[in-house]
């Protein structure tokens, strides 16, 4: 049991921000493990939110059954496995400073490049490629393993294809479901 006060401020709007991201803001939830963070160190924290995630995942699963890309999974989902991989030998490796320094430089570039999308109002529409869903899978499920970050490296690769809503959504609950699963 936790009792340091510090981490319940940190870790109920964390939790919240997982629900949020889990409602349909896609990408606030990356901000839940660095919060939790700040009061525990950032290995532990990932471990305390995986839990949450993978129950997460069971409802949104059943909720988006229907509406998913299966070219996107089937690409995206080789590239993850050696990310995880990479990332479950690595984040034993690192050093704790290491880790924190990801997890903040992950929220950091994915947070100055919603900021650079957004003032230039341009996202070029862009087809599902192999190669490139290999490379983005691979670095969302690395950086899903070490921080629970792996949103924005899968944003980046599915956001040009401009999916129908419900398939963006169904497509990165089973994609992640999948990831949380293989962190276990």
């Amino acid at each position: 049991m936790i009792h340091d006060p510090w981490f319940y401020v940190a870790a109920i709007p964390a939790v919240t921000l997982l629900g949020l991201a889990k409602g349909g803001f896609a990408g606030i939830g990356t901000l839940a493990t660095p919060i939790v963070a700040l009061a525990i160190p950032p290995v532990q924290a990932a471990s305390i939110v995986l839990p949450i995630l993978i129950v997460q995942d069971l409802y949104s699963i059943y909720v988006y059954r229907h509406h998913w890309d299966a070219f996107n999974l089937k690409v995206l989902a080789p590239g993850a496995v050696i990310g995880v991989l990479i990332g479950y030998l690595l984040a034993a490796r690192l050093p704790e400073a290491a880790v924190g320094f990801a997890v903040g430089g992950i929220s950091l570039v994915f947070g100055l490049r919603q900021l650079w999308l957004r003032s230039s109002n341009v996202v070029p529409a862009r087809p599902p490629n192999r190669a490139a869903g290999w490379f983005w899978g691979a670095l969302s499920g690395f950086t899903s393993m070490i921080s629970h970050a792996g949103s924005p490296p899968y944003q980046i690769y599915v956001m040009p294809q401009r999916l129908e809503a419900r398939i963006f959504v169904g497509t990165s609950v089973l994609f992640f479901a999948f990831v949380n699963w293989m962190k276990v």
